[in-house]
């Protein structure tokens, strides 16, 4: 098969499960099969994001057309909405990435000043006029201002991934409160997490990190490529190197996945939490402490919970907005 054929083969499959997460919560058995599928081979993931890409953006896709409405796409009929949407989904064929580029992120242009924000469970991408890319998790917001003697951005919570294009003449500076991440060109990650610590994870390349800048304690740090850094208010900076692997484990949020090696079940629950208003809720200490392993979709708690439920022998009770994990009935 060649490898053009091979890859409408993946998009092909990769829509066929996001009409599948659309039309009906998935079993169990069926996370477990999509987990797989998607960890047997990279393309798999990045197809799988595209095509969820142009699915929660249906609605966005002006590009396609002023007066295009996504969701009477062919048969207008009711019972054919999710059949209806896969057609879309697959009527972007090879040209996924680029209709997926188109809708799910924003080209910015001229003006000086621009805020970005994601709502709870959105993931936005959007391309700046150098060259540079910004990934923006879910409920984060910055704010970009590209000056004469740098590009700056001011993350003002949550998290983002930067792809920078190349500038000797204009470095590349990520404010967070009182900290400074500079870089020229590189890929690296800064997140203003719980309690204030301020992590920044180095993909390529390498970055300065500056800690406590204008407070009389500052510190600094080079970062290199597959190594984290992590600063509190009152802490010094702790780096950590990490596997390439690892890299990709903590990025998996900007495909739309989770990525779990050995952490517990009460770290699981409050990762999905800046993910979806649906809580995981465990109530019992030991069953917390259990180790999860695997690929997760983020904004599907409940059956990342179910999935779990089946494989540590445990029991899902789903009151109101939370999912508890329970000790199975015996």
């Amino acid at each position: 098969m060649s490898n053009r054929l091979h890859s409408t083969r993946i998009d092909e499959l990769a829509a066929d499960w996001i009409a599948r997460v659309d039309r009906e919560q998935l079993s169990p058995s069926e996370t477990e099969s999509l987990a797989a599928w998607l960890s047997e081979d990279p393309r798999h993931l990045g197809a799988y994001a595209r095509a969820k890409a142009v699915f929660l953006h249906l609605d966005r896709a002006t590009a396609l057309g002023r007066n295009f409405d996504p969701h009477h796409f062919g048969s207008r009929t009711p019972g054919n909405v999710h059949a209806t949407r896969r057609r879309f989904l697959m009527a972007a064929g090879g040209a996924m990435v680029a209709v997926a580029a188109g809708v799910s992120g924003v080209v910015i242009l001229n003006d000086p000043v621009r805020h970005f924000t994601t709502r709870l469970g959105e993931v936005l991408r959007l391309s700046l006029e150098d060259g540079s890319a910004i990934t923006l998790n879910s409920a984060s917001a910055i704010k970009v201002e590209f000056q004469r003697a740098q590009r700056l951005v001011q993350l003002l919570r949550g998290e983002a991934l930067f792809d920078v294009a190349k500038d000797v003449l204009r470095p590349f500076v990520v404010e967070v409160g009182s900290d400074r991440v500079v870089a020229v060109g590189t890929s690296f990650s800064v997140q203003h997490a719980v309690a204030g610590i301020v992590e920044v994870l180095v993909q390529e390349g390498s970055v300065e990190f500056a800690h406590g800048v204008n407070t009389g304690l500052e510190q600094s740090v080079r970062l290199a490529a597959n190594s984290i850094a992590l600063a509190s208010e009152d802490q010094h900076i702790e780096v950590k190197p990490l596997q390439t692997i690892d890299v990709s484990r903590r990025l998996a949020w900007r495909d739309g996945m989770i990525s779990f090696d050995g952490d517990t079940l009460a770290h699981a629950a409050l990762q999905f939490a800046r993910y979806s208003d649906t809580r995981i809720i465990i109530d019992d200490p030991a069953i917390a402490q259990r180790s999860v392993v695997g690929l997760y979709s983020a904004g599907n708690p409940e059956g990342f919970a179910r999935a779990v439920a089946v494989s540590m022998d445990l029991r899902v009770e789903r009151l109101g907005d939370a999912v508890h994990l329970k000790p199975a009935l015996r």
